[in-house]
């Protein structure tokens, strides 16, 4: 999505694409149930900051992410974010349609070409089709060094060698925070960025860092005060491995801590966890006879709740949908879980710290995961 980002604000610059169309104005509309009046006010800008509150069925949606779209016109233009496919897609469509070319050979003659990339090929790339929507996905496919040089580009401002490959503006005003979606982290225009500090959790880091997300834990992350790129790429051409923020915080924490960084937040390692470790000799004492529940997913879009008797549900927070159940249990000096559905219904084990309402679960090796505020609800009798 960064990468059309970058496209578009090459063709902005031009006067090929206008923000402030709207899908009325450039003859956007979707299989039934179609766009009403009302969602087609929703314009371009709105659309690449994921604010068009336009909630069609959207192609390349994980079933989490259809669990948890916004009921159907629940929020105006403008008014509301949500990391929404169909906005991602839709400006896909658009921009080849007010351009007159095609994203992929768009992308190699205007970007991949100037930076020198080594391995992209247009025919690695392919359009996702399918019944819910008229708007494909596009998915590139792209190798960690080419990456980097997609994220050296923005490091250095849009400027390649002598040439300004995406104008120096939009660099920057697509790397700014449009929308917050957390305490300390917010969205751009298709770029997720940092605020107060925040970028990925169990680290801090200084503005203006933002950083590429791409599927099942493909990350380009800038750091301009550090003069830094760093790429992060997941093999998704076999195995179900999916990296999320979680474990992208610590594994920042420990590079900025390796190159010399102090203010980057406490450690996240076990050994320095402060706090009671959940264990099955004091699972009664650390737990009670309280259902302990917090907020997870990739924006906090999920609840998880954990009972006494040993049941899990993983519902939307916003929708209140059921999304899975299972089970967790103590072993040992660790906690252990198993959903039905996620994570392939496989059993994951963690080292679990309370602290007071802050419960950390931390890897087999001693690596935080996971750092989420809960709350205790006293179980029904």
């Amino acid at each position: 999505k960064s990468l059309l980002s970058a496209l578009i604000g090459i063709h902005v610059d031009e006067g090929h694409i206008d923000l402030s169309n709207t899908m009325e104005e450039l003859g956007i509309d979707d299989n039934e149930p179609s766009l009403t009046p009302a969602e087609k006010q929703a314009t371009v800008g709105e659309l690449i900051k994921a604010r068009s509150g336009i909630y069609h069925p959207a192609l390349f949606e994980s079933a989490s992410m259809k669990a948890n779209r916004p009921e159907r016109y629940s929020h105006a233009p403008g008014t509301f974010w949500y990391y929404n496919n169909w906005d991602f897609n839709a400006l896909g469509t658009i921009f080849e349609q007010e351009t007159g070319t095609k994203i992929f050979k768009e992308f190699d003659r205007r970007i991949a070409q100037p930076l020198q990339m080594e391995d992209f090929e247009v025919d690695d790339c392919q359009y996702e089709t399918g019944p819910d929507s008229i708007h494909p996905a596009y998915p590139f496919r792209m190798s960690t060094r080419d990456l980097a040089r997609f994220g050296l580009l923005f490091l250095r401002k849009g400027r390649w060698q002598d040439q300004q490959i995406i104008p120096a503006d939009w660099v920057r005003e697509s790397t700014a925070s449009h929308s917050e979606r957390g305490p300390n982290s917010g969205y751009g225009y298709m770029w997720w960025t940092g605020v107060k500090g925040g970028l990925f959790p169990n680290v801090q880091v200084k503005e203006h860092s933002f950083y590429a997300s791409g599927y099942r834990g493909h990350r380009v992350i800038v750091l301009p005060y550090r003069n830094l790129v760093i790429v992060h790429r997941v093999d998704t051409d076999s195995g179900s491995v999916d990296i999320g923020d979680r474990e992208i915080g610590p594994l920042l924490w420990l590079i900025l801590d390796a190159a010399g960084e102090t203010d980057i937040g406490d450690a996240p390692l076990l050994e320095a966890a402060q706090g009671i470790q959940a264990t099955a000799d004091n699972l009664h004492e650390t737990w009670g006879e309280f259902t302990i529940r917090h907020w997870d997913g990739p924006e906090g879009q999920y609840i998880a709740s954990y009972a006494p008797d040993g049941t899990m549900t993983f519902t939307a927070r916003e929708s209140g949908e059921l999304v899975d159940t299972g089970k967790w249990w103590a072993e040992g000096d660790k906690v252990c879980r198993q959903w039905d559905e996620l994570n392939g219904g496989e059993k994951a084990c963690f080292y679990v710290v309370l602290d007071g309402t802050t419960l950390r679960q931390f890897d087999l090796n001693g690596i935080l995961v996971g750092k989420v505020d809960f709350t205790r609800v006293e179980e029904e009798r």
